[in-house]
């Protein structure tokens, strides 16, 4: 079966950095998430793409700026890439 969503390693990449995921190890299969913003200050195509994809949201600032945050599908779909479980900071 063929997914319905492909990915670019850049893509990938700006889902783990607004997420905190730049460095770090997972702890018994898991990693804890402490943001989920990215703050673009202008539109960015791979976020973009992202939104069409349903795995990202863009929020618009008062100032204009643009920020862009990971859907929970979004989430669910770097679990499935990364083989690890994202647990949020309470």
């Amino acid at each position: 079966m063929k997914d319905k969503c492909q990915l670019t390693i850049r893509q990938i990449s700006l889902m783990q950095h607004s997420l905190g995921l730049d460095d770090g190890e997972p702890i018994r299969g898991q990693r804890l998430v402490y943001r989920n913003y990215f703050d673009a200050g202008e539109s960015i195509g791979a976020w973009d793409d992202l939104e069409s994809k349903g795995l990202a949201a863009k929020n618009i600032c008062h100032n204009g700026s643009v920020e862009y945050s990971v859907t929970d599908i979004g989430i669910q779909t770097l679990e499935r890439i990364m083989l690890i479980k994202l647990k949020f900071r309470e």
